[in-house]
């Protein structure tokens, strides 16, 4: 779900979580409050992400795949 293109104003929101669910909901709320959004489905994908994009904000699941939510929260 992400964006071709970030307007200056608008804060980059990543949601890490491998539920698509959940990331789906996330989204399509956040989207709705002016965020640009941006997604990764473990705890790998969030930090490479994470330092791709410099988001201004997480939202990390706790329990994921490959590399936990607070393991991974702990090495950004």
């Amino acid at each position: 779900m992400t964006a071709l293109a970030v307007e200056p104003s608008q804060p980059k929101l990543l949601i890490a979580d491998d539920d698509p669910a959940i990331v789906k909901f996330l989204a399509s709320r956040c989207e709705k409050m002016g965020f640009h959004i941006d997604t990764a489905t473990n705890g790998m994908q969030l930090l490479l992400k994470a330092r791709q994009i410099q988001p201004d904000i997480l939202i990390v699941d706790v329990n994921m795949p490959e590399l936990d939510g607070v393991s991974a929260s702990a090495r950004l």
